[in-house]
């Protein structure tokens, strides 16, 4: 039964039609910021992030409600969900702390 299902693919084997998946959210710094904001183009999609690496989920990391302040340079990854649709694609992005002031 679960042969060629892919554990990675987050529709599992599901026909996607139209615009049924969550777009990916994009990780944003600006140049000698150390605040890193995250955003997604779906309405009403919940961001959950990670700053240790790990891949994000709903049980895994945070839910994104304002800029993340670094304090060391990290690695983030986000994805976002909506009831009635499939998930985001991961995104990952080395965010990179600036100590000048």
């Amino acid at each position: 039964f679960w042969d060629g299902i892919d554990p990675k693919d987050p529709t599992n084997g599901i026909p996607i039609i139209g615009n049924d998946i969550v777009a990916t959210p994009v990780i944003s710094q600006d140049e000698g910021s150390n605040d890193v904001t995250i955003s997604c183009s779906t309405p009403g999609a919940t961001i959950y992030y990670t700053t240790d690496g790990t891949t994000p989920s709903s049980t895994n990391g945070a839910a994104y409600s304002s800029a993340i302040t670094l304090s060391e340079t990290k690695t983030i990854k986000a994805i976002a969900t909506k009831n009635g649709m499939a998930n985001s694609a991961v995104a990952s992005k080395i965010c990179t702390y600036s100590n000048e002031d």
